[in-house]
């Protein structure tokens, strides 16, 4: 009769760690994407901004990055020591104020005093879900 060698506990732990790794890869290939489908991301971008001739209106292009809809509420205006709650005009897109995954809405701000032409000033959009701080030059 021969005896039989079994493998030795080393090998057969390296190949169960193996298997292992192997089945986590191909679970997070398959359900990763069903996963990140189903998270709520609330994102937001002013793409563009323009002070009027005046000084005193500023329109600016919101767009909506995430994937849920989002609601402006207001804008914080923030230039040296002014500083200002406004309830944007929407020029473009829903005028209640609701922006669609992927839309792009236009604003327009009236500010009380003036921009100087070459400064600086901060734009914070904030909506229900989230908000987010630009800085601009006039």
């Amino acid at each position: 009769m021969k005896k039989r060698g079994a493998i030795s506990p080393f090998v057969s732990t390296l190949m169960l760690v193996a298997i292992t790794v192997a089945l986590g890869a191909f679970l997070y290939t398959q359900f990763r994407q069903l996963v990140v489908s189903q998270v709520k991301t609330a994102s937001l971008t002013v793409l563009d901004s323009n002070v009027a001739a005046d000084g005193r209106t500023i329109t600016a292009l919101v767009k909506n990055d995430g994937n849920v809809p989002l609601k402006i509420k207001y804008v914080i205006f923030y230039y040296k020591s002014m500083f200002q709650n406004i309830t944007p005009v929407f020029l473009s897109g829903n005028s209640s104020g609701y922006i669609q995954p992927g839309e792009e809405s236009s604003i327009q701000l009236r500010i009380s005093g003036s921009l100087q032409s070459f400064s600086s000033y901060t734009l914070t959009v904030v909506s229900d879900r989230v908000a987010k701080s630009f800085v601009f030059q006039a």
